[in-house]
């Protein structure tokens, strides 16, 4: 985190280490204004992760 070098990054890379905390979690340390954003960009690196009909 400390070699993020401004805001923008900083939550992609706070979103990204969201892969391995299931959602309710996420949804208790993410802000209301923010957690639907985190939420989509969540269900999508998961799919990019893990494609259906891959697992």
């Amino acid at each position: 985190m400390a070699t993020a070098c401004d805001l923008r990054n900083k939550s992609a890379l706070s979103i990204v280490a969201l892969l391995d905390v299931d959602e309710q979690m996420i949804s208790q340390v993410v802000g209301k204004k923010r957690l639907v954003f985190v939420q989509n960009c969540h269900a999508y690196l998961k799919g990019s992760v893990n494609p259906a009909g891959l697992d």
